[in-house]
Order: C-alpha cells, then sequence, then structure tokens
C-alpha cells in the first residue's frame, strides 16, 4: 500500500472512523505526494476528499467520499481508488467511541511498454519491450472492490485531548491479478493501530504526540513524532502556526537491536492554519540504504484542508480540539 507522511491529514485513509473528528459542518481536502524524484522518475499520490456531519443530542453521522490515484515512477503502472465512509460516533461522559466501514472500488492500470528479463536486448545492452516474451499478460487492467473498517475511541477536555483506534483494510482479501489463473494472488488484510495525545502547555502552547503501526502479510511500518503548535487567538487571519518532528521505520520484525537498521524517513513538517483552512508542507529525508543512491532526498507532500464552520452545534459531542 501506498503511505502518507502527512497521515493526520489522510486520516480515513488510516482509519476510516477518523472522519468522525472534526469540529464543523463540512470538511474538504486535497493531498500531493512525489517520492525518489532523484532517484528516477518520481512516484505520485493524488488524494482528494470530501466529510459531512449530521448531529443530533448524543449522536453524529459522517459520511465521506475519498479519491486515491497512485503512479509508479516508471508510469507502467497506476492504481486509481473510490471509496466512501458511513461513521457513526456516540458520546459518553466526557468521551466518544466511534465505528465505521468504509467499501471501496479499485481499478489497477498496466502500460503496453512493460518489459520482461527475456527481453532484454544483448546487442543493445538495453530492454526492448519489442521483443517476444514468454511471459504474455492475458489483461493490463484489474477491477477489485475492497471492504475495511475502523473502530475509534477520543477523550476531549479543557486542556487534554487523546485518541486511539484500530482499522482493518481488506477485510475480503479480494484476488488482484493480471492472470487468468484462479486463486493466484489476494491482497492480504492489513491491520493499523494508532493513537496520539495533545496538551495545551498554555494559552498559547500545544504539544501533539503521535504514533501509527501497520501490518499487512510481512510489511510493518511505525511511524511516530509530534506536532508542536503555536495558537493565535486574535482577530486575524492567522490562526496558528504548527512543525515538528517525525521517524518512520519499515521492518519485517521485532528484533530491537536491528530495528533502527530498518529506519526509513525522518520526516519534518510545517503548517499553517489562516482562517477555515489549514496548509501543510512535509520532506522525508532519507536515512534507509537507498540514501546512497537520493542523497538522502525522500518525498515532497503538500495537503490543504478546508473545514466549513458550524452555524450551531445542537450536540454534546465535541470532538477532540486538536482537529
Amino acid at each position: 500500500d501506498i503511505h502518507f507522511s502527512q497521515y493526520n491529514n489522510a486520516s480515513a485513509y488510516v482509519n476510516p472512523a477518523f472522519n468522525s473528528l472534526f469540529i464543523g459542518e463540512w470538511r474538504g481536502g486535497l493531498i500531493y505526494r512525489n517520492q525518489w524524484r532523484t532517484v528516477d522518475k518520481p512516484y505520485e499520490t493524488y488524494y482528494g476528499f470530501c466529510d459531512k456531519r449530521w448531529e443530533w443530542v448524543y449522536d453524529v453521522i459522517t459520511a465521506g467520499i475519498y479519491v486515491r490515484n497512485d503512479m509508479s515512477g516508471s508510469r507502467n503502472l497506476s492504481q486509481t481508488e473510490i471509496s466512501w465512509a458511513l461513521t457513526y460516533s456516540r458520546k459518553m461522559t466526557d468521551h466518544a467511541i466511534a465505528i465505521s466501514f468504509n467499501p471501496s472500488f479499485n481499478h489497477i492500470q498496466l502500460r503496453n511498454d512493460l518489459s520482461f528479463p527475456d527481453q532484454f536486448d544483448l546487442d543493445n545492452f538495453q530492454f526492448n519491450s519489442s521483443l517476444p516474451t514468454n511471459e504474455p499478460l492475458p489483461r493490463q487492467s484489474e477491477r477489485y472492490f475492497a471492504f475495511n473498517a475502523g473502530v475509534l475511541w477520543s477523550l476531549s477536555k479543557d486542556r487534554l485531548g487523546a485518541y486511539s483506534g484500530i482499522a482493518v483494510s481488506y477485510l475480503n482479501t479480494p484476488e488482484v491479478s493480471f492472470y487468468d489463473i484462479e486463486d493466484l494472488a489476494f491482497l492480504p488484510m492489513k491491520l493499523s493501530l494508532h493513537g496520539g495525545v495533545a496538551f495545551q502547555l498554555g494559552d498559547k502552547l500545544a504539544l501533539h504526540p503521535s504514533v501509527l503501526f501497520s501490518r499487512q502479510n510481512r510489511s510493518t511500518q511505525f511511524i511516530f513524532g509530534s506536532w508542536v503548535e503555536w495558537v493565535f487567538e486574535d482577530d486575524g487571519i492567522l490562526k496558528g502556526l504548527r512543525t515538528g518532528l517525525y521517524y518512520r521505520n519499515n521492518t519485517n520484525g521485532f528484533n530491537e537491536e536491528a530495528f533502527f537498521q530498518h529506519s526509513d524517513a525522518i520526516i519534518v513538517p510545517f503548517s499553517v492554519a489562516i482562517n477555515n483552512s489549514r496548509l501543510t508542507v512535509s520532506y522525508d529525508f532519507n536515512v534507509s540504504p537507498l540514501q546512497v543512491a537520493s542523497n538522502s532526498r525522500g518525498a515532497f507532500e503538500i495537503s490543504l484542508v478546508y473545514i466549513r464552520p458550524q452555524k450551531k452545534s445542537r450536540n454534546f459531542l465535541t470532538p477532540c480540539w486538536m482537529f
């Protein structure tokens, strides 16, 4: 699966129940990610979303639609996903529980100029896709449906906010293959565990550490770090500034001695809130063995999120203020 460094802005991609944690009538956002530009043609990912809330006294229903497009560096492989989520939230004293269901439709496309090992031209010392191959593909596109679900707990107090959630993607383990052989390849389920805490350290300063763990088959990823936010309470258009530091690790096990041998990136984000919008820019500094080829340059990511303010809230279910 693809990943975002700004996973809090692509929150429904991590856990569909995350779409309930915002204060407003509706929100919309766009994210663009560009990775490995210095190694070859960059990998590019586009993501857009819109969430709408309906409130009652102690209950909230949130519905969202999400569109994602991902292109490999060589442009030989692209994937488009359209998904929607329906989330129910219930307040209990100063915390809330949300549960969400998230089906998606996916389309994968291969280009015609693929090259296989038996198409290496020894005379010109390069691959030649026009040469015959013993690996013909019966089709170059694949479509499948996936079903995902998530649960989220959240806490909201005057100076403290917290959340913790679990999500499972590809519950139906869809078959994904460009060949006509049945039971050849299935997309394994993906488990995501995440959580965060936000402390208001003063009237204008807040700290927001968070962690994300995900595992799919033998692939495991950790991201952890923290935001620091300065809040401006005057009547100007500038509402707040954020910066922080995150660390990402890709590993296949939990060996403490080998953990940092699988370091992937150091992520440095910067964010500015202007009126009801938030613009965030981040950069991944590559610290994996690929840094020899990438010169430690990893990925650039930018996002813009807009939240339509509530005219009047009709319930007591206040989402965590950190969002």
